[in-house]
């Protein structure tokens, strides 16, 4: 399985900037917008820098920053660097959702596209969406806990899974040792799981490749 591919921000241009605590890991980034796509890229800085043809509003609340798309710009994609250890909470209610190189938490939902995450981190993450694929690389020697549904699809794995429970359409079971949660769910799409790891050899109690 190979994931799609993306690049991010291959023309910055002039960027609305909002402030993040420096240096603060986790920082609550929440994004909010309808009928577009969402592309989140990390990056080494402290601020929240969105492209300014993406037509939202970037505030401050709380000691996090808020994220709002404010229907300007018609189906624009919504495009933004955040600092890399950021904890993501997106929503999007008519569009995909793309994530790169973001080491923190994700909360990430969409009504209608797919939801496709690469070089995560070793952090909790939950990807739900109503129509469409989820595509999740995780780092190698990942420790944590796997939960994938989809209604109308097939789960690919191509990592050791421990499962605890399996069926045509579900599979749950732990990555290493165990940890955090993985929860992966679509109501119509298959799912796929990789690990970054190009060296990381692969033999599990359940058998890389897809549910059927």
């Amino acid at each position: 399985m190979r994931l799609s591919s993306m690049i991010l921000f291959a023309s910055v241009g002039a960027l609305l900037l909002a402030e993040s605590q420096p240096g603060a890991p986790g920082q609550r980034i929440e994004v909010r917008t309808t009928n577009s796509l969402v592309e989140i890229a990390g990056s080494d800085s402290d601020r929240v820098q969105v492209n300014d043809s993406s037509h939202a509003t970037v505030n401050n609340s709380d000691g996090g920053v808020v994220v709002e798309g404010d229907g300007a710009g018609g189906n624009a994609p919504l495009k933004l660097q955040v600092p890399r250890r950021s904890t993501l909470d997106v929503f999007t209610a008519n569009g995909a959702i793309h994530v790169s190189g973001v080491a923190g938490a994700m909360r990430l939902r969409t009504s209608n596209g797919a939801i496709i995450v690469q070089n995560a981190g070793a952090a909790e993450i939950h990807a739900h969406t109503s129509n469409g694929s989820i595509e999740l690389a995780v780092p190698g020697g990942l420790n944590a806990n796997l939960s994938a549904r989809t209604s109308n699809g097939r789960i690919h794995v191509d990592m050791e899974v421990v499962a605890h429970r399996i069926g045509a359409n579900f599979l749950e079971g732990k990555i290493g040792s165990g940890g955090p949660e993985i929860d992966l769910q679509t109501s119509n799409g298959s799912i796929y799981l990789k690990s970054d790891s190009q060296q990381e050899s692969v033999s599990s109690t359940f058998r890389p490749g897809e549910v059927k």
